[in-house]
This record gives C-alpha cells, sequence and structure tokens, in this order.
C-alpha cells in the first residue's frame, strides 16, 4: 500500500522538520572552544622563539619580575575573574599571609577569599581598574593607578617596565588593556608583566585566561595602544599599575614616615612588626572577617588597652605588675586565638662578615631577658599548661616565622623548631617566647595612652606604673637595644593612630557600596 503525497507532507511537518530545528538549535546553544590561536604579533611563551626570548630578557637583566609571579600562576576561576586571579597572584608572590584560611588548614589567597570589595555582578561583568585598586588596598598593597592618554609618552612607561622588571624588590607591574589592540578576541583584560626584551620591544604578560590563551610576549607599542583604550563603563582610558606591600606609616607625633619592611632590613636588628599586627589595625577585609588572624589578634590588642586602663599595681612591689601583664597577654592569646603576634623574630644569618651584628642581636637578646620585665614574663611562660605552651610555639600565636633560621632545641623538654641559629636564647621556644612579649611590653606606646586617662587618675594605674618602671629600666640598656625598642614604638604607634574601628570596617569594605564593574 503506498503513500499519498499529502500525508507525507504531513509527516515532513509534524515528525522530520522539528527535529530538524530542534537538532540545529542544540548545536548553536552549545557552542564551545578549546583556547584560541595567538595572533602573529604575539610570541607564545613556550615556543621556539618565545624560549629564545626568555633566555636573551634574562641575560639582559629584564625577567626579575618573573620568578615571584610564576610560582603563583594560576588559571582563572571564571571568564570575567582576569582581575581577581592577577590580584591572588601578586598577593601570593608577595609572600603575604591571608590571615584566613583556604582550605583547611592552609591559609592562602584565592579569588573565592576575596569577598571584602565584590560586587555581585563580578562573575558575569569583571572589575574596572579603580575596584582593583581598591581591593588590593584592602588587602595591603599599596596601588599606583596611571591611566594612559593618547597625548602621553609611550617612553615614560618603557621606563617603567625597564625598572620593574629589572628588580625583584620594585615590586610588580599589572596592565590593563583592551584585548583588541593585541589582535585578541575579548574586551578588557588585567594581566601581570613579567618581563622585558628591550632589544625587540615586547613584554611577557601572565595572562590567567590560559584556557584561552597562553603566557605570551607582545609588542610594548601594542599594549600602550590597548592601555589607551576607553573603557566603556567608566569612560575613562586603561592604564597599568605599579603594586608594591603597603608599608608606610606616619607618626602623628613626630610627622616621620616609618616603613616597616625598610626597618626590618636596616634599622631594627632583631625583632620586626608583623603582617597579621597591620591586618589588625588597617586592613578592613581582615576585621570584617571573625575568623581572620587580624580580627583576632585586634580583640587582644583592645583587651590589652583595656586593662591597662583599668587594672591596678602594687607601688610597693612595681616590677610585679610585669608578671600580671604577662599572663594577661597570654591569656587573651588563648582565649582568642590569633595565631600570630605583633612581633616577629627576623630572619638571622651566620656568616664572618655579619659578626658585627651577631654581636648586637646577642646584646640585644641579653639585655631584654636578663631584665626585671625578662624575668617575671619567662616566669609567666613557664606557668603555662605544656599543650597551650606547645600551641603558643608550634602553630600558635608565637610560632616561627616561614624562613627564619632557627636550630632543633639543645633542650630535650622543649619543642624542636628549625631551621638553624646562632642563637641558645632563640633556640629555646622558652626563651623565643618570652623574648617577643618581653619586646612587646617595652617597646609599647604607654606615654600616649596615658594622655587617655582621667585627670584625676591614680599613679598605681597599671598603664602609668608600665611606663614609669619600663622607661627607668630602659635607660640601663645598650644604645642598640634602645634605638630598637624606639623605632617599634614608633611603628605601632603608628599602627594605633590610623587605626579602623572594627565598627568601621563594614562601611569601609569599598565593595559594599559602589557597583561599578568591567574587565576580563
Amino acid at each position: 500500500m503506498g503513500f499519498s503525497h499529502s500525508l507525507l507532507r504531513a509527516i515532513w511537518r509534524t515528525v522530520l522538520q522539528p527535529s530538524a530545528n530542534a537538532s540545529s538549535n542544540v548545536l548553536i546553544s552549545s557552542q564551545e572552544f578549546y583556547r584560541r590561536p595567538l595572533p602573529r604579533m604575539c610570541v607564545s611563551f613556550s615556543s621556539p622563539e618565545g624560549k629564545r626570548l626568555f633566555r636573551e630578557a634574562l641575560l639582559a637583566g629584564h625577567m626579575e619580575a618573573y620568578f615571584a609571579l610564576a610560582g603563583q600562576l594560576c588559571t582563572q576561576d571564571e571568564p570575567a575573574y582576569c582581575g581577581l586571579a592577577t590580584l591572588v597572584m601578586i598577593l601570593n608572590a608577595f609572600e603575604m599571609d591571608p590571615g584566613r584560611v583556604w582550605k583547611r588548614p592552609w591559609r592562602w589567597y584565592h579569588e573565592s577569599m576575596l569577598k571584602c570589595c565584590i560586587p555581585p555582578d563580578i562573575l558575569t561583568e569583571g572589575i574596572v581598574m579603580d575596584k582593583f585598586m581598591e581591593i588590593a588596598r584592602c588587602h595591603g598593597l599599596d596601588v599606583d593607578l596611571n591611566r594612559v592618554h593618547d597625548s602621553d609618552d609611550i617612553a615614560t612607561f618603557r621606563d617603567v617596565v625597564s625598572r620593574m622588571t629589572a628588580n625583584e624588590n620594585e615590586g610588580f607591574l599589572v596592565a590593563c588593556y583592551f584585548r583588541g589592540s593585541l589582535g585578541q578576541t575579548g574586551s578588557g583584560h588585567f594581566a601581570a608583566i613579567g618581563g622585558y626584551h628591550p632589544q625587540r620591544q615586547l613584554v611577557f604578560l601572565f595572562d590567567t585566561a590560559r584556557f584561552k590563551y597562553p603566557p605570551h610576549w607582545v609588542p610594548i607599542a601594542r599594549l600602550w595602544e590597548g592601555m589607551c583604550q576607553v573603557d566603556k563603563v567608566t569612560g575613562q582610558p586603561r592604564g597599568y599599575m605599579v603594586i608594591t606591600r603597603s608599608t608606610t606609616l606616619h607618626s602623628s607625633n613626630s610627622g616621620t614616615e616609618f616603613s616597616p619592611q625598610d626597618n626590618n632590613n636596616t634599622t631594627l636588628l632583631l625583632f620586626s612588626i608583623s603582617n597579621s599586627a597591620r591586618q589588625a589595625y588597617l586592613s578592613p577585609a581582615a576585621l570584617c572577617d571573625t575568623y581572620s588572624i587580624g580580627y583576632r589578634l585586634r580583640l587582644v590588642a583592645d583587651n590589652w588597652v583595656e586593662w591597662l586602663m583599668n587594672a591596678l599595681g602594687d607601688q610597693s612591689n612595681p616590677t610585679e605588675l610585669f608578671y600580671k601583664a604577662a599572663k594577661f597577654i597570654l591569656d587573651a592569646c588563648a582565649r582568642h586565638a590569633p595565631r600570630n603576634f605583633f612581633l616577629n623574630i627576623q630572619t638571622i644569618e651566620r656568616s664572618s662578615e655579619q659578626q658585627s651584628i651577631l654581636d648586637s642581636q646577642h646584646k640585644l637578646l641579653r639585655d631584654l631577658l636578663q631584665s626585671n620585665a625578662g624575668q617575671n614574663v619567662t616566669k609567666a611562660v613557664n606557668s603555662l599548661p605544656m599543650d597551650l605552651f606547645r600551641w603558643f610555639t608550634t602553630d600558635g600565636t608565637f610560632q616561627l616565622p616561614v624562613g627564619s633560621m632557627f636550630p632543633q632545641s639543645f633542650n630535650h623538654n622543649a619543642v624542636a623548631c628549625q631551621p638553624r641559629c646562632p642563637f641558645t636564647e632563640l633556640s629555646d621556644p622558652c626563651l623565643r617566647l618570652s623574648a617577643l612579649l618581653t619586646c612587646f611590653l617595652y617597646c609599647y606606646p604607654y606615654s600616649q595612652l596615658t594622655a587617655r586617662l582621667p585627670v584625676n587618675s591614680g599613679s598605681n594605674v597599671a598603664c602609668i606604673q608600665m611606663a614609669e618602671t619600663l622607661a627607668s629600666e630602659v635607660n640601663g640598656f645598650a644604645l642598640e637595644t634602645q634605638n630598637e625598642l624606639t623605632v617599634l614604638r614608633n611603628v605601632l604607634w603608628s599602627l594605633f593612630t590610623q587605626g579602623i574601628h572594627p565598627d568601621a570596617a563594614f562601611d569601609l569594605c569599598c565593595g559594599r557600596q559602589s557597583r561599578q564593574h568591567k574587565g576580563g
């Protein structure tokens, strides 16, 4: 039995034709890619030419920024996350401790942790340069933002690239540019600059969109052109940012600038201000997160101030107050568990060239530990339960910073630590903890705090008694010790005067109000 033409047409309309349309729709909606080919003007890092450019730039001394960044190169989690991924690379390249857990037990920066300043549409729209700068500053970085206009001279940018890629201590350089100027698909993009080939006038870009393009070399003139392009969201041109660690503080009582990092390397002999202390006072991101080290350390600091303003000492035995003060700080650290302290001990190296420095460091340690305060602090430390003491000196508040050179302890009853150190005092975790806490007691800016006391306050208030008793003892210390304590005191006071009130941190978290976006 045959089929009529009308029946066949009906079958085609109702069965075959819809099926074909459905198939076509599926193909269109499921369009997908595996990467994009690099335009001819771009040179892949892993290509033979890319490798040759790397060798030549390395010999020319312009790949110094590469190594720290290469160790942290990541693939952005979302198509619009180029700005966040680049910022995460830089934070980790600076070895910044976020003070927050990424995946327990590890503290490490990841895009998902940059919650403070992120607008809700970041997944689809990305961020603009101003937002990048705000997030970076919120997490402890200084950003020098430079927008590029058509009338600007590329020579200025070329000099910045040359300088930043020739010195690993300069910081890092990030470009915000329009991909189309490089012959690439897409719109705005962020990438860190990891190297420079002066003869070929090429810069090396760490492209975090590795699913799209690999890291590559590009002509600096084309990158400049891409940075001149106007961002449609802001109506302003793109540009570049010089990023460094936030270290400069200003002392309100002297007007002098203090840079903790500079002091660590030149003025300070043995101790340094921890990054956690900075987070406790200057980072809205840390103060918005009740689980962060900065937030918990701020609780310790505020409890300490309250104790100083209200506790009373025995004027007949003023040194007993040192023991009570040490016990209070240890109890506060145990209660709030900040996992870091206000001070760190610097890396110590033993060499014949460093012998005079080692002698001064040793003299500083002896001054602190043999003082009345040092002996009372050691007594308080020895009274700690063993499990709490072990936590303090291994995983807790007074643990050693990564990279410090300390030995296995010669005391079989003490907690061992690595690597090696020339001082027996720092080999014993009990004395190491005592040295940190004693130094904090001596360098704390009591005199500035006493100005906040009521006029009729008695001389036995802890703040006043600590200031007077400790000041008289400091006069008997070596000049190196006095200088160390003075520098630390000035920097701590700078932190306190610039500090953000925890209640104001949520308002200062830039992304909670701003909604500008773009990038990726």
